[in-house]
């Protein structure tokens, strides 16, 4: 896990690979919720750097999920499930 910094606030990020049904993705990096709804409203706004990030983004998993450190297996089937 590592965190993405958007305007002075860490948010919890991690790269997984072999997402069911999106295997021809290779490496996504999935992010905690929080993360875009701190960048939303810049978002909506067409901010460049809120555009940036989001791009970056394969899957937004649900608050705190990230920070319980689920195995690469458990990831790939919540996002399986929820893509």
């Amino acid at each position: 896990m590592y965190y993405i910094e958007y305007k002075g606030k860490k948010y919890p990020a991690r790269n997984i690979d072999n997402v069911p049904g999106f295997e021809d993705e290779g490496t996504v990096t999935v992010a905690d919720y929080s993360l875009w709804e701190a960048i939303k409203d810049d978002y909506n706004k067409e901010d460049k750097e809120a555009h940036a990030i989001d791009n970056e983004i394969f899957f937004y998993a649900a608050n705190g999920l990230l920070e319980k450190n689920p195995s690469d297996e458990m990831l790939r089937n919540y996002i399986g499930k929820n893509c």
